[in-house]
């Protein structure tokens, strides 16, 4: 998981999160900010995460601010390449949003083409994920954010690229110092997303392709409301399963 930290000693985790490496100009793999842990909690927290039994890698690109450049983020995707850790598949949680670069899509490319499901969120101000990065590449899948109404939430990225749609408004979970705290936006829903990724990959394993199939097959359509037009109507389901 690519962020500005996650606190891999929160207990939620039950030991299940490790510090990978850190490539921010200090070199810390401290999360100074919650977002991180949030999202790590929210995949794969023992209280409220989708994935109970996954683990994360914590790969810090991202300052205090949560700002990062391209460059930095492709480190990020390389270091994962080279430190693959799934037995079943490896997904690559990305909670990054910049312009649209054909660099960095490139590098989730070869993530993909290496055996990596990788998810990234469509971004916030509510303008067309395709203009962004990474959510304009074809490998990635794409996460939108819903509403506790199951609306669509109008500050989300939208549009074609935009693969899925998972809850991403006031989610409770993780939060650095053992703490529980609540966020929203569409880096937590695209961890809800590589949550339920994980699940179906803990049953078999799947090619990037197939679990990106896999997870549009099994979404419910039409369930969000107040939908952009040329926004897929798919809300991610997992059937109930927890691993």
């Amino acid at each position: 998981m690519l962020s500005a930290g996650v606190d891999t000693e929160h207990p939620d985790f039950e030991g299940r999160a490790g510090a990978g490496n850190s490539f921010v100009p200090d070199g810390s793999d401290e999360a100074c900010q919650g977002m991180g842990t949030l999202m790590a909690g929210s995949a794969i927290g023992k209280t409220y995460g989708v994935a109970k039994k996954a683990t994360v890698v914590d790969v810090r690109v991202a300052r205090c601010d949560g700002t990062a450049e391209a460059g930095t983020v492709i480190k990020g995707i390389e270091w994962a390449l080279d430190n693959p850790m799934g037995a079943k598949g490896n997904i690559l949680l990305i909670n990054w949003v910049g312009k649209k670069s054909e660099a960095v899509n490139q590098a989730v490319a070869k993530a993909h083409s290496r055996g990596f499901l990788v998810v990234v969120p469509a971004g916030e101000g509510g303008q067309d994920a395709c203009l962004d990065s990474p959510g304009s590449s074809a490998e990635a899948l794409t996460v939108g954010a819903t509403t506790v109404e199951d609306q669509f939430r109008q500050s989300s990225g939208r549009g074609g690229c935009v693969d899925v749609l998972a809850p991403g408004e006031d989610i409770r979970s993780a939060w650095p110092g053992a703490e529980v705290g609540t966020g929203s936006g569409t880096a937590l829903a695209a961890a809800h997303a590589a949550g339920v990724a994980a699940t179906y990959m803990s049953a078999e394993y799947m090619t990037p392709d197939t679990a990106l199939a896999t997870i549009t097959r099994e979404a419910t359509r039409n369930a969000v409301m107040n939908l952009p037009p040329n926004t897929p109507n798919l809300l991610v389901y997992n059937g109930g399963d927890s691993r």
